[in-house]
């Protein structure tokens, strides 16, 4: 399912709720956005403290913050290197500010200092310096949290000073790939004639006004007109609210080929939409595996909800997520912890009481999300970002991805079994499939990581689990063979 189909299924509500959201939506057209600009989610705070407070707690209010010993959390004293062949980058700190020396687009040593940070309150951090025209560019060099480790962004692993992709090359600024989603109400101001950036925002993060819209007419308007002059993305016809999350947990191009993300986008305004304004990513490219369909990288959640059938039901992000706040003192803003969330919709009093048994899994303790959340994406570490497909990914979708490099002679495959190309050359799949079983035996004898190995090939939701890290997805897929066996003869 895309874009389209989702909206296809908002024209598909009943007569009485499209009018009434229609009703909505036009009031949010006529009186929410003529002649309003945004005020800050501080003005916010003053009628709406709860709300204020909550959003405070979650990670949409620190995705961008001045570089400052309170906001930097990357080790720029004792591990502060990281050694891309031959060329070494250094970060260091000094009376409270940061600096990062490195490689610029012509390949000379700089020292650049960092005016802001992105994240690092989760998985990872980023690092931003700003060049004369203004534009701001990401630096080179990446701090992973759960690691503790230096990595390489755009840096010299896999590019050249100079080259498109490079960080310092004039087409990587964060200006125009990401400032809309790592900020809200940014101007980016781009002077053409002499290549200048006088970028601005309001918040530094998605604030109030990311998902409502700016508010300076709903401040300023009385009591009885203040229903009129804001968005609530709960109150949209469906289509149109699960936009508001979509418009910045996917990942694409504006459609004139500028911004990383949907420039122009306004909650709740029908001229405003994403597909009229973006094109993203499509399954079957380079950010998804090809067996599955499942993201390969962050902030795709919404490309991996579209094709759903929660998306075909009408189940928003909201239903899940708390908007406002952490949820249940977890990490990803759930109403519910883990499975428990699941089973409010889907279980049955066995299934809650984790006593499912084989009616549905093959598991007697019911964890839903191990199954249909499977790690498939990375942001920081591969599979530190879950699926949001909510299928099952059994291990012969492994099993046909590694047939099919291995096949093709790939070296990672071909060596984690300990193969040759000669070994697997000029045989068909299935005695291709015959070796690599034969050598899955060996390897899960011998404890090795399937794991780690398919993260390169194509996760399944059974070695994704610690559990069976290290069983032979073969073994498990005969497991699972053998269950359903017995489920058929109930």
């Amino acid at each position: 399912m895309n874009i389209r189909r989702i909206m296809a299924f908002g024209l598909a509500t009943t007569f009485a709720a499209v009018a009434s959201f229609a009703t909505l939506a036009s009031a949010a057209e006529t009186s929410t956005y003529v002649g309003a600009d945004y005020v800050g989610s501080e003005k916010c705070q003053e009628c709406h403290q709860k709300e204020y407070w909550g959003w405070k707690e979650t990670l949409h209010a620190y995705k961008v913050q001045e570089a400052s010993p309170r906001t930097v959390v990357a080790d720029f004293y004792k591990n502060n290197t990281l050694t891309i062949g031959e060329y070494t980058s250094k970060m260091t700190e000094k009376n409270g500010k940061y600096s990062i020396t490195t490689l610029d687009n012509e390949g000379n040593e700089n020292t650049y200092p960092i005016k802001y940070t992105i994240g690092g309150n989760q998985w990872k951090q980023r690092f931003m310096t700003e060049f004369p025209n203004g534009g701001l560019h990401i630096l080179p060099v990446q701090w992973n949290i759960e690691t503790r480790q230096w990595v390489d962004y755009h840096g010299l692993a896999k590019r050249k000073p100079g080259e498109k992709g490079y960080w310092a090359h004039p087409g990587r600024t964060w200006n125009m790939n990401c400032s809309g989603c790592h900020t809200t109400g940014v101007k980016i101001n781009f002077d053409e004639s002499n290549k200048s950036y006088k970028t601005t925002w309001v918040d530094e993060g998605a604030g109030c006004e990311s998902c409502h819209g700016p508010g300076s007419n709903h401040v300023n308007a009385p009591d009885k007109e203040r229903f009129n002059t804001i968005v609530n993305p709960d109150k949209l016809n469906f289509s149109m609210g699960v936009q508001v999350c979509g418009s910045c947990h996917t990942r694409g191009k504006s459609l004139d080929g500028k911004h990383g993300f949907p420039n122009g986008f306004r909650p709740g305004i029908g001229a405003k939409r994403i597909e009229y304004l973006y094109d993203p990513v499509e399954p079957g490219g380079k950010r998804f595996w090809m067996d599955s369909d499942d993201s390969k990288s962050h902030h795709q959640q919404f490309l991996d909800y579209e094709q759903t059938q929660h998306a075909a039901a009408g189940v928003a992000c909201w239903d899940c997520h708390s908007v406002h706040g952490n949820g249940m003192a977890n990490k990803f803003q759930l109403k519910q912890p883990g499975s428990t969330l699941c089973v409010s919709c889907h279980g049955t009093p066995k299934i809650a009481a984790g006593k499912g048994g084989l009616s549905h899994s093959i598991h007697d303790f019911g964890n839903c999300v191990g199954c249909h959340m499977p790690p498939t994406a990375k942001t920081a570490v591969s599979g530190d970002i879950r699926s949001h497909r909510f299928d099952v990914l059994t291990p012969n979708v492994s099993i046909k991805a590694m047939v099919t490099k291995a096949a093709k002679g790939d070296k990672k495959v071909l060596a984690f079994f300990g193969l040759q190309p000669s070994d697997v050359a000029g045989k068909n799949a299935a005695r291709v499939e015959a070796k690599l079983k034969s050598a899955a035996s060996v390897a899960q004898e011998n404890g090795k990581s399937f794991k780690n190995m398919l993260f390169g090939v194509q996760p399944n939701s059974c070695n994704g689990c610690h559990y069976h890290e290290t069983t032979s997805p073969w073994a498990l897929d005969e497991e699972m063979k053998k269950t359903r066996r017995i489920q058929a003869k109930r």
